[in-house]
């Protein structure tokens, strides 16, 4: 299987479980907000937060499974690229990796946390909030720098052709 399609996938579930894991966070984070929104229900809340993580993490796992080659060799190729959005496109792929790494290793060491001392589990809480936050702050800005990319596939999907106003760069690098 090609990178493009496992790539596009592979977004789509982050995007699915990032907005899913970002809300049901905040509630577990929050619990007199919870109580005034949806009226409690912490441990459900919970048990979908960490449902939802586990096919978080696991998600590019399966894609690493399915185009080890193919994405490999993207990735060399966006960490290698030449060109104005280069750095932008590297350092916010390094963070958004780093964040889910850590959210998910954090996760892990909660949930299953059974024998570890108190003050694991603390830093590991409290690296996994902060985390939250770098992901929670970085989604506008992810929004804003992909929003001509956005606007393109929304015209596409609704039949109509970008307009001659707009130059849009094909970017073999940019398929995501």
């Amino acid at each position: 299987m090609t990178s493009g399609p496992v790539r596009r996938g592979l977004h789509g579930a982050h995007a699915a479980t990032a907005l899913a894991l970002v809300l049901t966070g905040f509630l577990i984070l929050y619990p007199d907000f919870r109580t005034r929104t949806v009226g409690g229900f912490g441990r459900e809340i919970g048990a979908v937060h960490v449902y939802v993580g586990i096919v978080f993490g696991v998600a590019p796992l399966l894609a690493w499974l399915l185009a080890p080659r193919d994405l490999i060799r993207d990735a060399w190729q966006r960490a290698t690229a030449v060109h104005a959005g280069a750095v932008w496109r590297r350092t916010h792929l390094f963070v958004s990796v780093s964040a889910g790494a850590l959210l998910v290793l954090t996760g892990l060491i909660m949930w299953l946390g059974v024998d570890l001392s108190i003050a694991i589990w603390d830093a590991a809480d409290l690296v996994h909030v902060y985390s939250h936050w770098v992901v929670t702050l970085g989604l506008p800005l992810h929004l804003v720098a992909a929003r001509r990319k956005i606007a393109e596939r929304l015209r596409l999907a609704l039949g109509g052709e970008p307009p001659e106003l707009f130059e849009f760069v094909d970017d073999p690098e940019d398929e995501a």
